[in-house]
């Protein structure tokens, strides 16, 4: 498994054996539809509403398929479209799976699970920081360091930004068996 968690990772003075990245979500092929640009924010409040602002305005008239997921957990899920953008207030696990293994781009924090999602997924991604967060803004720094990911401050993030996707490798990942199995203990569907 590649070293994606620099110091996050590292243990001295324990045995441990690495198992691979712990996902709850699995890659699959999508032929029939595609997301140009997939946008899933979360955080705090007022920074989350903010950044939802700030990145509308980055994708308004962008002739790419820009899907958003704005983390807003509400009694009904909803889904609307708004220019050139669809929209989703928040999407379950195997919606949010799908999207994510549909996407050629995803934009989300440097958060450690959805670290080790896009890892499992193989995917190219964006990290924005939300500055109160220490393991995240490390994280970010680290994989824009390594040359898997690039990253911006939310007051900072414009969408030209992308365009340098392209010196960056993303996550590739080497299958780990037991990661799927061990997640799907935590949910009862499968047995070792």
């Amino acid at each position: 498994m590649q070293n994606f968690l620099g110091r996050l990772s590292k243990i001295e003075n324990f045995k441990y054996k690495f198992i691979g990245a712990l996902s709850r979500f699995s890659k699959t092929t999508i032929k029939d539809s595609k997301v140009d640009v997939l946008v899933v924010l979360s955080g705090v409040e007022p920074n989350r509403t903010l950044l939802e602002h700030k990145l509308i305005s980055a994708f308004k008239n962008d002739a790419r398929n820009i899907v958003f997921v704005l983390g807003k957990v509400e009694k009904e899920q909803k889904k609307w479209t708004s220019n050139n953008c669809i929209f989703y207030n928040f999407l379950l696990s195997k919606e949010l799976e799908q999207k994510i293994n549909e996407a050629e781009i995803v934009i989300c924090r440097s958060g450690y699970s959805s670290i080790l999602d896009l890892y499992t997924l193989e995917k190219k991604c964006f990290l924005y920081l939300l500055k109160i967060n220490r393991e995240q803004e490390y994280l970010a720094k680290y994989l824009e360091q390594k040359g898997i990911a690039p990253f911006a401050n939310l007051e900072d993030f414009n969408k030209k930004m992308l365009n340098n996707l392209s010196n960056y490798t993303g996550f590739k990942s080497k299958k780990s068996t037991l990661s799927s199995s061990l997640f799907s203990l935590f949910h009862g569907k499968r047995k070792l």
